[in-house]
């Protein structure tokens, strides 16, 4: 829905809203029809309004479930325009002049372009360029005067949150993205595009704009080569709250993701057991992230050396000094991955060693009562857990055994050494416990 202020032609306010495949522009005042508009496809946008096409008057743009894109005139219910994009258009468009620069740094135009929400551009001079995001994965820019594309950036999982040998689908673009917002937002004189992805938000820059690069016709197209540049930076967008609890998994190059499906199952068991205020969704965390203290429990396991930089295993050797806390486990128990753990705890604290914790630590106490462990793939016994103290406070909590297959139930294979489903749960419930109390 979009409130538009049509003083040029009329008196007083405008509303255009979508219902199912049909655009309505109603009266403000009364909320009578005006026109409507049928786009033959479920519209699945919000529309933006404003002078697209530089012809003196206000078009509102928007975009339907099969990838169409409509430019629709606001005084007639015409279509000026069409384009055709590569997936449904869930975004709401954001307008901009290519010029940009000051208009735009006097008020960041937000989420439906400003604090009232309005969608409505109206105040900005046309021609305006078309920002929009889609569900094949692109940030797309349109030329508002013929709906040509201008460009398109497809935003993909970095390198590091794909799995180690993934298949190159793992790769590919994400399938959805949230509406942009577009402001210069570093006062270089050139637009920026935020958006937000999965765990993060994305800046992306047009190279082209607060240039003079309108061609002579004055219809705003851009030179030759793809105007939007690399993302500039990404941050995650969901930290937990005070009173929440967010797991969060550090990314690393030993297959550090092997399996997905378990996650959901143990914050759901979580939340039912400890009666946890838990964030649904994980989060995966690199190490050389400057926000790395936003996530105080990190979780490690993998089946291979995680090849940690110099920086990075200082970055987490600092987070756990501050009162982090690490809780991890060899996946499947793998060799492999219990050989380096152990090398990197001698990195992390080389004064300190990774030590058996005896049952007669409050960890096996703090939520379930803990003597006993059913493992598949070893021996029922003990739980077979160690950990480096620091400060009379354990700062890693380490199983050679496997634990996070069985959260879901039931393990991966037969030839995964590990805690059963309850055990698995019970320890770690304890864990995560010990962890948020100490």
């Amino acid at each position: 829905m979009t409130f538009m202020e049509e003083k040029q032609r009329t008196c007083g306010t405008r509303i255009v809203a979508a219902v199912n495949n049909v655009l309505y522009c109603l009266e403000g005042s009364t909320g009578g029809i005006v026109w409507s508009f049928d786009a033959k496809q479920t519209i699945t946008s919000s529309p933006a309004v404003g002078d697209v096409d530089g012809d003196g008057g206000c078009e509102a743009v928007l975009g339907t479930m099969d990838g169409q894109i409509y430019a629709v005139d606001v005084s007639s219910g015409q279509s000026k325009w069409t384009a055709k994009v590569g997936g449904a258009v869930y975004s709401s468009p954001a307008l901009a002049r290519k010029e940009g620069g000051a208009a735009f740094r006097k008020e960041w135009p937000m989420f439906r372009h400003d604090p009232a929400r309005t969608g409505f551009y109206g105040h900005v001079v046309g021609p305006l360029d078309i920002y929009f995001c889609c569900d094949d994965g692109g940030v797309y820019l349109l030329s508002g005067r013929d709906g040509r594309i201008v460009d398109k950036h497809v935003i993909k999982f970095p390198p590091l949150l794909a799995p180690a040998g993934a298949p190159h689908e793992a790769r590919s673009a994400l399938p959805f993205i949230s509406s942009p917002s577009v402001a210069d937002l570093d006062g270089d004189g050139r637009l920026e595009i935020v958006f937000s992805a999965v765990d993060r938000v994305w800046c992306l820059t047009n190279r082209a704009s607060g240039r003079n690069d309108t061609a002579a016709d004055g219809d705003n197209r851009t030179k030759p080569g793809s105007p939007i540049a690399a993302a500039r930076f990404v941050r995650r967008d969901h930290t937990p709250g005070f009173s929440s609890f967010l797991w969060a998994q550090i990314i690393h190059r030993g297959d550090w993701g092997p399996d997905e499906r378990t996650y959901p199952a143990l914050l759901n068991e979580l939340a039912r057991r400890v009666n946890l205020d838990t964030i649904s969704a994980k989060t995966n965390v690199s190490l050389l992230d400057k926000d790395i203290a936003m996530y105080p429990f990190l979780y490690m396991t993998g089946h291979y050396s995680p090849g940690l930089s110099d920086e990075e295993i200082t970055n987490l050797r600092e987070h756990l000094k501050r009162g982090g806390f690490l809780f991890a486990d060899a996946c499947c128990g793998s060799e492999k991955s219990d050989v380096a753990f152990r090398q990197l705890a001698v990195q992390l604290f080389p004064q300190s060693n990774l030590e058996r914790i005896p049952l007669s630590h409050e960890l096996f106490g703090c939520f379930y009562k803990i003597d006993r462990a059913k493992y598949h793939g070893v021996p029922e016994g003990e739980p077979s857990l160690e950990g480096i103290t620091i400060d009379d406070r354990l700062v890693i909590v380490y199983s050679k055994y496997d634990l996070g297959c069985a959260w879901a139930n039931p393990p991966c294979s037969k030839a995964c050494k590990g805690g059963d489903h309850e055990s698995s749960l019970k320890i770690t419930t304890n864990v995560v416990v010990y962890a948020l109390t100490k």
